[in-house]
């Protein structure tokens, strides 16, 4: 949290907001709080800069491989890495549950 309140400091207080200690009904009444009036998507995107657009989509180039399904199994997408989250989950599992003692 506090890294990335540091990367973005400008979505700090939405980032504090939205903090899982908070019930879900307590982070919407912040942010509902912060927000309280919907801003239209163009007011939004029309403040952006050239620069920020192409440093976004700079961004979104390095890590695309990890968000679309391939089609075909020799890339690590967004499935793979997902399968392999609930294979190295399922095995830390069972660990556990082998060394418990009930």
């Amino acid at each position: 949290m506090r890294r990335l309140q540091k990367l973005y400091p400008e979505y700090s207080a939405l980032l504090e907001a939205l903090h899982p200690q908070f019930s879900q009904q307590e982070r919407w009444d912040q942010v509902k709080r912060l927000f309280p009036s919907p801003t239209p998507i163009l007011n939004i995107l029309t403040r952006l800069s050239e620069e920020e657009v192409r440093n976004k989509q700079e961004a979104l180039a390095q890590l695309a491989h990890r968000l679309v399904i391939g089609l075909d199994d020799s890339s690590e997408d967004s499935v793979r890495i997902l399968i392999d989250k609930i294979v190295s989950n399922d095995a830390a599992a069972k660990e556990l549950a082998a060394n418990s003692p009930l």
